[in-house]
């Protein structure tokens, strides 16, 4: 699956930089399957910050099945924590889960 992330900025690596920033919908690191609507809130973004910044729509590749797994479901749930986890962390637990059905939580979650 495709998403697009509209900014001005290239991000190789997404992650939620300033949590305590107030966003539309809370915190997080938003996307669209939509590159269109991703470009459209792009040139929204350059023009709230003045020119010379430019429209760059970001594309990430995700693996379909990460939202079928137990991990996904339990990141839904905001009592349990992990939403604040590193993408690398989190990738480690999906590919955990994948292989020997079951989630390991980091030392901090038990």
């Amino acid at each position: 699956m495709k998403v697009f992330h509209g900014t001005n900025v290239v991000i190789e690596r997404p992650g939620i930089m300033n949590r305590f920033k107030t966003l539309d919908f809370g915190e997080g690191f938003y996307t669209t399957e939509n590159e269109n609507q991703a470009r459209d809130f792009a040139v929204k973004v350059c023009k709230r910050r003045n020119p010379p910044f430019y429209p760059i729509v970001n594309c990430y590749e995700f693996n379909e099945e990460f939202y079928k797994s137990n991990l996904f479901d339990k990141l839904q749930n905001p009592d349990t924590g992990l939403w604040h986890l590193s993408s690398k962390t989190l990738s480690e637990m999906f590919l955990t889960e994948v292989k020997e059905q079951i989630i390991e939580f980091p030392e901090e979650q038990s």
